[in-house]
């Protein structure tokens, strides 16, 4: 259902449902509606407002839409002070809220343009906190948590960076790099006579001037939470507007004052919502119908503070695809690799750079690192966003006593394994020649005369073409220093994947150094945690818990999850220090964990 609001002159507003014929409504009759929407109106007044907007765009009487129909509100040549009336508290003769219900998603619409192509996962979400919070009235930390656990069930699909007080120049080169989703909170601002602006701690601002002048690459969702008082709202409004007005497909902003917990439970709702591919006006209208349906919880009017506005159908302005059920084949990983997929923190940058050797189909990634850092668990988090996109994946034991033909004979045995049936017959008649190739058993080879490695070479050739799929494999060798050695390994396997020469095998090398060589076309490199970071990993880290395999069995009681997070945060708050030299080994965290899982259980089931 499509209602158009359009200028009918100095004084009035042409109102059309559906292409009926236009009604023309004056705008001191639309002026009656104009209201603060924050703690000081009550549900009355509220619901007097809302039936006198119904009536005003559907007519006296009209009957409430149907659930299921999206309501799209035209106000792409609406007036200044048309915009700014509180149409989502539009309410029918049957008492129902218009944009209050999940099963009626509704939105404004401000332009009709072309819809973006679909995107494939994962999505890139930049969340910026303009302010710090240090005294939690904004409740910044509980609302990041909330993102963090919206999309932790898709750690291949999800990639979350948080800037908190960022500079300028931070954000720009954070923001010039692909973000799909900007999620702000903080404090807005407009002054008499001045421009709308999202205020920085730092010393600067977000405003229409920085988002027009960088011309940074728009994203697909803006979200900003910064009304925290009534007088915040204008300075909200304009700067969503200058997002629009650059092309950013759909923005929600804020129309009234709102608590910290009501902002934190519509970014929980949304997100979750949005993590299972639904349409923006749909998860809005989830986020919606879970503040209003959760009072006295939350206060009469915060359901209706969030306004989504689009410029393009909302069905297409966040369309994500994903070839791979990334729920169903996390589940399907063995553990303890599941767990250590899940908890994994932090690490966008590599993230992205995975993701990119992903797309570019390069044949070669070596990932590096000190002892300790993490690079086995971004080698398996690696496989698994390789099977979420589509492609196969498969990890092989390397040890001391592999030659090239023993290497082969694993990554054969692991294509297979992974591939299933199309590879079972390519499979035995690899073995079978290289069996056949080799010295009966007892017999001994002569030193020069050995296996031949051009031959070994064509059969693996001959396997991979008949048993890999169109989509290709991953192969992941963890550590790779057993077998780095053996001349036959570097010259004819690792040289030329990262020449792209071996199909459609793509390889994964983890070890703590490599020949710049073997870098030069896919280089992950794994660094060490800042300690100045230690607090706000620990956070991400706490929200991961609950989809670990030691939680599943005997999951603990609230009071124990609270102390067992308390006791992770305050050993992150010992070790923090502002010295960036400083750092923290990945394996920290855990082992904090674990002290904190034995702590609380331990003593509490004694």
């Amino acid at each position: 259902m499509r209602v158009t609001v359009r200028p009918g002159g100095d004084d009035a507003v042409r109102v059309a449902v559906d292409g009926a014929p236009e009604r023309v409504v004056a705008l001191a009759e639309l002026g009656k509606y104009q209201i603060q929407i924050d703690r000081s109106a009550d549900e009355d007044r509220l619901s007097a407002v809302g039936r006198g907007l119904f009536d005003t765009l559907f007519g006296a009487g009209a009957a409430t839409p149907e659930d299921g129909a999206r309501l799209l509100l035209d106000l792409a040549d609406a007036a200044p002070q048309v915009l700014a009336l509180p149409w989502e508290l539009m309410q029918a003769p049957d008492d129902a809220w218009l944009f209050g219900g999940e099963h009626r998603p509704a939105a404004r619409v401000v332009a009709d343009r072309k819809p973006p192509a679909p995107l494939c996962a994962p999505v890139e979400m930049l969340v910026v906190a303009g302010d710090a919070d240090r005294t939690g009235d904004l409740g910044v930390a509980a609302e990041i948590d909330a993102i963090y656990h919206a999309v932790s069930g898709l750690p291949a699909c999800w990639n979350v960076e948080v800037l908190v007080e960022p500079a300028m120049d931070e954000f720009i080169a954070a923001m010039r790099t692909e973000r799909h989703i900007l999620h702000f909170i903080g404090h807005g601002e407009q002054r008499p006579g001045g421009r709308a602006k999202l205020r920085v701690e730092s010393g600067w601002s977000i405003n229409p001037a920085v988002i027009a002048s960088n011309q940074l690459p728009c994203p697909r969702l803006v979200v900003l939470n910064a009304c925290r008082t009534a007088g915040e709202t204008a300075a909200v409004r304009g700067v969503g507007a200058a997002f629009l007005t650059a092309g950013v497909p759909a923005v929600v902003t804020t129309q009234g004052d709102v608590r910290a917990q009501a902002g934190v439970a519509f970014a929980r709702e949304l997100y979750g919502a949005l993590a299972e591919a639904v349409p923006v006006d749909v998860a809005v209208a989830r986020a919606r119908a879970r503040l209003l349906w959760s009072r006295p919880r939350f206060r009469d009017h915060e359901w209706a503070v969030p306004v989504l506005t689009v410029a393009t159908a909302p069905e297409h302005a966040l369309r994500v695809t994903r070839p791979g059920d990334a729920v169903a084949l996390l589940a399907a990983v063995p553990e303890p690799a599941s767990d250590t997929i899940r908890q994994m923190v932090d690490r966008c940058d590599v993230r992205r750079a995975v993701w990119s050797w992903l797309r570019d189909a390069s044949g070669l990634l070596a990932i590096h690192g000190e002892a300790k850092a993490g690079k086995s668990t971004v080698a398996q988090w690696t496989m698994l966003t390789a099977r979420v996109h589509g492609t196969p994946a498969a990890a092989i034991e390397a040890d001391g006593r592999l030659d090239y033909a023993g290497l082969l004979r694993r990554m054969v045995a692991a294509v297979e394994a992974e591939v299933g049936p199309q590879a079972a017959g390519p499979a035995q008649r690899f073995r079978a020649a290289l069996d056949g190739a080799a010295p009966a058993v007892g017999v001994v080879r002569p030193s020069d005369d050995p296996l031949d490695p051009d031959r070994v070479a064509g059969l693996f050739a001959t396997f991979a073409e008949a048993a890999v799929p169109a989509a290709g494999i991953v192969l992941v060798i963890d550590p790779f220093t057993p077998v780095a050695g053996d001349a036959d390994v570097l010259t004819r396997l690792i040289v030329p994947a990262a020449k792209g020469e071996l199909g459609r095998v793509r390889l994964v090398l983890v070890d703590r150094r490599f020949d710049a060589a073997l870098r030069s076309r896919g280089d992950v490199e794994v660094q060490l945690f800042h300690r100045e970071d230690v607090v706000r990993l620990a956070d991400e880290f706490c929200v991961r818990l609950r989809g670990l395999s030691r939680y599943r069995e005997k999951a603990p009681t609230e009071d124990q999850w609270h102390s067992i997070t308390r006791r992770i945060k305050q050993w992150a708050g010992g070790r923090a220090e502002p010295d960036a030299l400083a750092r923290v080994r990945a394996y920290e965290l855990v082992d904090a964990e674990g002290q904190a899982r034995r702590a609380v259980l331990d003593v509490e089931e004694s």
